[in-house]
């Protein structure tokens, strides 16, 4: 009988180990992608999203102008060489210099809850003059509904990395970095195309700079430069905070877009940085901040391989509740680079870049959160549902387990009366 109850408690431990530290699972790899029938082994993926089970996937084409589309989506998932097709269509794709109607060089995108999907193309420059300027780019069911130019004035050649869009509000973030400095350009969308305002928000303020000293590792080996110019932002469900971060940073920052876009109505300053700026400490290198519509928090940690989420309550960061949350299963002899995630039908997936290999990997892990598209729950009076389940099932198990021993030990007594 001992020995049961002792075999019934590793079984418990097991089974909590396995929910509080769960691992992503394997879900695909990308060595190589075909587009428009012609196989392409050197290509760039910025972003990823789900959409009617389609997987949608951005390809930057700074480093390679041949890819025959910059935005495509796929339904393969097994194959050794993914087959996407064109979005759009495969003539909105053809890169030409000076066409700048067309999809030059696709960063990033966000599909929202009506399906419309919003694609950054960062368009094409030269000597920090661009021949054609970045836009963003709506499309609903490959019908092109809006277009925005952004005419952004610069001496020196900037990198744009991702970008943000409050929709409710009409304002788009983009995070960028140049020679001189990283920044983040808040631009408000008007609807009537005749003052797409473009502000700089912090520019090259110190929260936006790698930490002195701060060396980024991966599996023991240091990461090149470039990678620790890039930043990650996020916006609340609810969207009233904006949230950033720095990969050579031990600190997450936040602030309340009403303030920010208080100034930016009310400044005639191109950079807006008189704001109040709440933080928190983490302890790994982030290299993407999403929100989920249940209220929390994900970051992926790089130098761990990590998940990590946050609880929040009014998006105030001194009452963050801090955890690790999944863990990547990863070889240890390679460096393993997640830069991308996405909330899609109750699972987190992530994107990571083997830095030794142009080899893409996505891992999926059920975490019964909803994709944050979907609304949010509001933050005001959010509790963590997910921890009151777990804490019922502890209850559960814990009630069974006296049972059992209870039940035991009155049946040991009885034996132990009829022996003697």
């Amino acid at each position: 009988m001992a020995r049961s109850r002792n075999f019934l408690y590793v079984i418990i431990i097991f089974y909590l180990y396995d929910i509080c530290d769960a691992k992503f699972e394997k879900n695909m790899i990308f060595n190589k992608i075909n587009i428009n029938g012609t196989v392409f082994d050197q290509f760039k993926i910025g972003n990823i999203r789900f959409k009617d089970n389609y997987m949608f996937c951005s390809f930057p084409r700074k480093d390679n102008t041949n890819l025959s589309a910059t935005f495509a989506f796929t339904n393969s998932s097994n194959e050794e060489v993914k087959i996407f097709e064109p979005y759009p269509n495969i003539s909105i794709n053809e890169y030409k210099e000076g066409k700048c109607e067309n999809l030059l060089s696709v960063i990033s995108f966000e599909i929202d809850h009506e399906g419309k999907i919003y694609l950054l193309d960062e368009g094409f420059y030269k000597n920090g003059i661009f021949i054609c300027p970045p836009k963003l780019i709506i499309y609903k069911e490959k019908q092109e509904i809006d277009k925005y130019y952004f005419y952004i004035e610069n001496k020196t050649d900037i990198q744009l990395e991702d970008f943000l869009i409050d929709k409710a509000k009409n304002y788009i973030y983009i995070i960028y970095h140049d020679y001189n400095a990283s920044g983040i350009f808040l631009i408000y969308l008007d609807t009537n195309h005749k003052n797409n305002i473009i502000k700089k928000l912090l520019y090259n303020d110190e929260k936006l700079k790698e930490e002195n000293g701060y060396i980024l590792k991966i599996n023991g080996e240091i990461l090149k430069e470039e990678f620790n110019k890039t930043k990650s932002i996020g916006l609340s469900c609810d969207g009233e905070a904006f949230f950033f971060s720095f990969i050579s940073s031990k600190m997450i920052y936040s602030m309340l877009t009403k303030e920010i876009y208080q100034q930016f109505k009310n400044s005639e300053k191109d950079t807006i940085g008189n704001i109040t700026i709440y933080e928190a400490y983490k302890n790994d290198a982030t290299s993407i901040i999403i929100y989920s519509n249940m209220g929390n928090l994900f970051l992926a940690g790089l130098e761990k391989n990590k998940v990590y989420s946050y609880d929040l309550i009014d998006n105030d960061l001194s009452r963050f509740d801090y955890k690790g949350l999944r863990e990547l299963d990863t070889n240890k002899e390679n460096i393993i680079f997640p830069y991308k995630m996405t909330f899609y039908n109750g699972k987190l997936y992530l994107l990571t870049k083997d830095l030794k290999k142009n080899i893409y990997k996505i891992y999926s892990d059920t975490i019964n959160e909803k994709s944050y598209i979907y609304g949010c729950a509001g933050l005001k009076y959010q509790f963590n549902l997910s921890f009151y389940i777990m804490l019922g099932i502890f209850f559960l198990i814990l009630l069974f387990v006296l049972t059992f021993v209870v039940a035991g030990n009155i049946q040991d007594k009885d034996i132990n009366k009829k022996n003697n």
